[in-house]
């Protein structure tokens, strides 16, 4: 039977395929008649196989965007089947996601006058092809061309400034790094006839019930009031102020009925429409509308920013009249969580929180990037993953370059880059290099495109040298003298330190006659001709040649015949 087929690597890999190519076993027993490729995706019991005759690769399609496949390969020949090689572990690329999210029915409605709570269902996972990394909400007035829109990791949201009594069509969209799904079917909401989203009481620069004087029993609704509002269920807008009406299950009708809670804003009510996308890499645009409400002159915006939802720590200031800006100088591929405020003779109310992630971008270099050569002609390259990955790194491009030539020498596939997800060092095995040789590794991780490049170095061990070459043997003119020349190996393989002669001298008519004889040259003198002398008369001879380095003698050259003519009697 044959034996184990070796270095099973992936050529190239897509969402949707997977090239791979392997190398024939070391023992091919009585010949190999094919090979048998087998390989099953994660979490599915169906074998996939394939039969392969005389190639050494083979093409697995069909595959599953975003699943990681088990892979194997054994050779075959008549008597049987050989031993499976090594499993080979490999996730096909991601893909835009085939379906989209669901809008959950059941718990998207509109809160009031002016606001929709949304929440939808993940998308299948047999359908996600990828990690989602956000998704979008748009929505429209039906019966409108005007789609707005915003993107949100979660999977609920509440879209706020819209219309009272107004019917709107939602719909949700997720996204891979690759793409996006299609949009989900327009679900329709209406919003109340009557309503104000409430504030928070920290937004308040004062507020009282009934009288002005402060007495024990304003104190009393007061402390009422607070406490009422906690379960606060209904608003009403009055022109400049805003009053709050509230009810509350222990609260009797005529205190409810004499209850009225007045409070003026410190500054202007929250700007409207505020949108945050990613422009690039390391900037965010972020536009937003004039607040309903602006209680002065606005003297400025000032936008809050940070990579925390709870803590928004950096701040860039706009004029008043300025309706967007770019946030750039930011982090690769990180989220970051902005609100808008504006300020008119004192801050005003900040607008939701809302969440951008930058693009990804190239990464930094793999660390530790290390070439260590194990057997002879074999190298095995560690590296460690990039400190700035810079989004999702999909895999590793490694690169081997002749250093005396400078050209690319061996295709090496794309290194995965979760193949060893649950570890920090990845390695490769580079097997059958030219011995004796200084090759130049380079690494680079990809993402969207390609990053810094590693590099690392190192010289293959000595072999034996390959055969010398256009060996020639001429005989002298004194008639039992020849002298024998030959080139270099093609492959030095290391220093040749020997060449060997052999001359092998039979006679036709005297099989008992044997004359074989070894001459053995430093190869110090570089000399690749020689002299021989006495030399047997009417004998045939085979000539070759064989070099040598520390590693032991090579294959020896293709034999030239050489005839002595018959001594004169």
């Amino acid at each position: 039977l044959p034996g184990q087929p070796s270095s099973l690597s992936t050529d190239y890999v897509s969402s949707n395929k997977i090239v791979i190519s392997w190398s024939a076993p070391t023992d091919v027993g009585d010949g190999i008649k094919g090979y048998f490729v087998e390989w099953q995706a994660d979490g599915i019991s169906e074998i996939q196989q394939k039969v392969v005759a005389e190639r050494r690769a083979a093409t697995l399609d069909k595959l599953t965007p975003y699943t990681r496949y088990e892979i194997h390969v054994r050779a075959e020949n008549d008597k049987g089947d050989g031993p499976w090689s090594v499993l080979l572990k490999m996730r096909t690329n991601e893909s835009a996601p085939s379906s989209a999210p669901i809008i959950n029915k059941h718990e998207t409605k509109a809160e009031d006058a002016h606001t929709i709570r949304v929440k939808w269902n993940e998308i299948k996972k047999e359908d996600q092809n990828g990690l989602i990394l956000r998704y979008e909400v748009s929505y429209k007035e039906d019966g409108t061309e005007k789609v707005l829109g915003f993107k949100i990791k979660k999977t609920n949201t509440i879209i706020t400034d819209l219309k009272p009594l107004t019917s709107y069509c939602i719909q949700v969209r997720g996204f891979t790094s690759v793409g996006k799904s299609p949009l989900s079917p327009c679900f329709h909401v209406q919003t109340l006839d009557k309503g104000m989203p409430s504030l928070n009481l920290y937004d308040l620069r004062s507020f009282f019930v009934g009288e002005t004087k402060d007495d024990d029993n304003n104190r009393k609704k007061n402390s009422l009031i607070t406490e009422a509002l906690v379960g606060l269920n209904y608003t009403q807008f009055l022109k400049k102020n805003f009053c709050f009406c509230f009810s509350k299950s222990y609260l009797t009708t005529q205190t409810y009925s004499n209850l009225v809670l007045l409070f003026i804003l410190k500054g202007p009510s929250h700007p409207f429409n505020v949108k945050v996308q990613a422009v690039s890499s390391v900037s965010i645009l972020v536009t937003w509308d004039k607040p309903a409400h602006s209680n002065g002159d606005i003297k400025e915006y000032v936008i809050f920013y940070g990579t925390r939802e709870d803590v928004q720590s950096n701040e860039r200031k706009v004029t008043g009249n300025t309706r967007e800006r770019i946030i750039d100088g930011l982090n690769k591929y990180t989220t970051y969580y902005v609100k808008v405020r504006g300020s008119a003779s004192t801050p005003g109310n900040a607008s939701e929180i809302l969440n951008a992630t930058t693009f990804e971008d190239s990464p930094g270099p793999p660390r530790e990037f290390r070439a260590q050569v194990v057997i002879a002609n074999n190298v095995y390259l560690t590296w460690k993953e990039p400190d700035s990955s810079n989004g999702i790194v999909r895999f590793y491009d490694i690169r081997i370059l002749d250093n005396i030539t400078g050209l690319q020498v061996i295709k090496v596939g794309s290194q995965s880059a979760d193949v060893q997800s649950d570890i920090q060092q990845h390695s490769r095995l580079i097997k059958r290099l030219e011995y004796y040789t200084d090759y130049t590794f380079t690494i680079q991780a990809v993402t969207i495109k390609p990053g810094e490049m590693a590099n690392a170095t190192a010289r293959t061990e000595e072999g034996a040298p390959s055969q010398p070459r256009d060996v020639t043997a001429k005989l002298d003119k004194g008639e039992l003298s020849a002298t024998v020349t030959w080139k270099d190996p093609k492959n030095h393989n290391g220093i040749i330190i020997i060449y060997t002669v052999y001359l092998e001298g039979k006679r036709a008519h005297n099989n008992s006659f044997h004359h074989n004889h070894e001459i053995v040259l430093n190869q110090s003198s570089r000399s690749t001709e020689i002299r021989i002398e006495k030399l047997k008369p009417g004998t045939k001879y085979g000539v070759y040649v064989k070099a040598k380095t520390a590693k032991g003698y090579g294959t020896a050259s293709d034999p030239v015949m050489l005839d002595t003519p018959s001594k004169r009697m």
